[in-house]
């Protein structure tokens, strides 16, 4: 095999000129496999074998779709794919509900894993996501920490642009996201929440770690972006134009100014933090049904009769609010708890009237 690309002149490499072969092999291997469970589903034995299995990815049921709708078996196989993912919606749920304090010592096996395979059903199993983006780059992500010196590698060594370009560029842009661990310049929060407020806008999400001042997040909330709790981030701060254009926001501790350095290679540095979400921030409004005082929480009756467990962020120093209190609370909704952490309550004179 060395020999062989030995004999193979640099001049004559067009590696993009056609398909990887590999890939086409893939896809080929792919159909066969889809054809062949078309084919084979009517068979009593396979079938009975079928429906005790999780069935296909859904990826693979749209490529099935695709190819072979007309084939006399693809009702048979949108009936089972439909029942299965029926029961997996099923199971979700229950676990959902189940991350109510008081309902979790009944999650079954099945439930606790539910959330997996819904990954998996959703987007195929080997690196969850990985198959739509055509490389292994989540994959490798979960195993390696973004460290500055990573970041710092992949940044263009002499590239840099002023705020004034930066600004054009946001202004043009469909969708913009910011990783934050300090805030923003003044400036520049003003420049994205004047945006913000036009009809016509970007979608603006704002992934921050670290930043206690709940004022600081409200008024993050109340410019219209959308805010996610993260772990993990980068010392420095990122923002991202698309996925394609990113740059880093360098912070210069004695002059107390900053400059922007475009990344090498942002899409890379875009997917690996994807995954440093964890939450999400939400305000909502109600009234306290209940209160526990042994584990300082309390519970709160939001709009839609939604019921939602809620717990301070300090909750040693805070007093529990009295039982029918009209509030409203800024909070995190953790992924991995069904109960809010509340960084901001609000007693409110009236139903939506708040307190001086």
């Amino acid at each position: 095999m060395l020999s062989l690309f030995a004999k193979i002149s640099p001049g004559s490499l067009h590696i993009k000129d056609k398909a990887c072969p590999a890939c086409h092999h893939v896809a080929q291997f792919e159909s066969y496999h889809l054809n062949a469970l078309a084919d084979s589903i009517g068979d009593e034995q396979f079938l009975e074998a079928y429906r005790a299995s999780q069935g296909i990815c859904l990826p693979h049921f749209f490529l099935l779709e695709k190819n072979y709708s007309a084939h006399p078996n693809f009702p048979l196989l949108l009936e089972l794919q439909t029942a299965k993912s029926g029961s997996l919606r099923t199971t979700l749920e229950e676990f959902i509900r189940k991350q109510d304090h008081r309902f979790q010592k009944e999650i079954t096996q099945a439930e606790a894993k539910a959330w997996k395979v819904a990954m998996e059903f959703v987007a195929g199993k080997p690196g969850v996501f990985t198959n739509e983006m055509g490389h292994g780059l989540l994959e490798k992500s979960r195993k390696e920490k973004i460290s500055p010196e990573k970041i710092s590698l992949a940044l263009a060594p002499f590239d840099k642009l002023t705020f004034e370009e930066l600004i054009d560029e946001v202004k043009t842009s469909k969708e913009i996201t910011l990783y934050l661990k300090r805030p923003l310049p003044a400036f520049l929060f003003k420049e994205l929440r004047e945006l913000n407020s036009r009809e016509v806008h970007p979608k603006i999400e704002v992934v921050v770690e670290g930043l206690s001042d709940s004022r600081y997040l409200g008024s993050l909330h109340s410019a219209g972006f959308s805010i996610f709790y993260g772990l993990g981030l980068p010392s420095q701060s990122f923002i991202f134009l698309g996925r394609n254009r990113g740059f880093l926001l360098e912070s210069h501790q004695l002059s107390g100014g900053h400059n922007l350095r475009p990344i090498k290679e942002p899409e890379d540095v875009y997917f690996r933090l994807l995954w440093r979400r964890f939450g999400v921030a939400v305000l909502l409004s109600g009234s306290i049904r209940e209160t526990d005082k042994d584990k300082r929480i309390f519970c709160l009756i939001a709009e839609g009769r939604r019921q939602q467990w809620c717990r301070f962020k300090d909750a040693d120093t805070k007093e529990l609010p009295e039982v029918g209190t009209h509030v409203e609370v800024f909070a995190w909704e953790k992924w991995n708890t069904h109960i809010l952490e509340v960084l901001e309550l609000r007693v409110l004179e009236a139903e939506g009237q708040r307190a001086p």
